[in-house]
């Protein structure tokens, strides 16, 4: 039987190689809660096993808080996008963090 675990597994996998080629270099995901929780331990499981430098952002509607501007991981992990304002400054400043070298 295939499991959800093992589809978004290969989902996550198929991800990866997307961006090893080059085809993206970000993508936003939506969905359930719940969907995206396993999804999130998928990559944070995937990341792992390709020894990949990622940083975990995660916002909640108590935490708002940015990362440091000198902080460069290889990836960037962010959940909770919904708990920002996109008018507010910390919405702002992340979006200008992140899109810091593209063109």
């Amino acid at each position: 039987m295939y499991m959800m675990n093992d589809l978004l597994a290969e989902e996550v996998k198929k991800l990866f190689e997307h961006l090893k080629r080059g085809l993206f270099n970000h993508i936003c995901i939506s969905g359930t809660k719940e969907t995206l929780d396993e999804l999130y331990a998928c990559l944070l499981q995937e990341c792992n096993s390709r020894n990949l430098d990622a940083l975990q952002i995660i916002f909640s509607d108590e935490n708002t808080d940015l990362i440091s501007e000198t902080e460069s991981p290889e990836i960037f992990l962010i959940k909770g996008l919904e708990f920002l304002n996109p008018k507010q400054n910390e919405a702002y400043a992340l979006r200008s963090h992140l899109d810091v070298g593209q063109y």
